[in-house]
């Protein structure tokens, strides 16, 4: 569980531990990745660990729930725009956050960034486009379209050669298959 510390120190001390906790994953993956390792890599001591943080997962919810916070103020930030703008958006900052995503997607810990993902769309129903709007569809609409987002984003994670925003954007607003 992440404890509420607001401190300057506590905020130094969260920043150390998810550079570290980053760090650890990158060169040996998210399983050997032990509290000790974590305070040792980070130079804190272990009550300092407890202080802000209960397990290793937690640091990773800490590290997915500030991504996806600057996610929504990112998105809050095109709202009003054409759709299509909003999609360049939304691909633009995962393509940002690549490094960060390939992190989490190469231990299997992408249901982290997605759970904060979906919940966030309460914030940002406009990232929904049209469907946000339907009062007929019983959230089928918008799970339909929050999902085919997200598995977008997957599959540019995914392959090679990942499409620009820009071309994602107009492959998914005007059904243009070339590209």
């Amino acid at each position: 569980m992440l404890k509420g510390q607001t401190h300057p120190a506590a905020q130094v001390s969260k920043h150390l531990i998810c550079e570290a906790l980053t760090g650890l994953i990158s060169e040996s993956g998210y399983r050997p990745v032990t509290i000790t390792a974590l305070c040792e890599r980070a130079q804190i001591a272990r009550r300092t660990f407890y202080r802000n943080f209960d397990t290793v997962e937690d640091v990773l919810r800490y590290i997915g729930s500030q991504t996806i916070e600057d996610f929504v103020q990112e998105m809050r930030r095109h709202q009003g725009q054409p759709y299509e703008a909003l999609l360049v958006a939304f691909f633009a900052f995962w393509q940002a956050q690549s490094e960060k995503f390939a992190l989490f997607a190469g231990n299997d810990l992408t249901h982290i960034l997605f759970s904060g993902y979906v919940a966030s769309l309460f914030e940002i129903p406009f990232l929904l486009g049209s469907v946000a709007e339907n009062p007929d569809s019983d959230g089928i609409l918008q799970a339909f379209t929050a999902g085919g987002l997200w598995s977008v984003l997957m599959y540019q994670f995914a392959i090679a050669h990942p499409i620009p925003p820009e071309k994602l954007a107009q492959l998914l607003t005007k059904g243009n298959t070339a590209r």
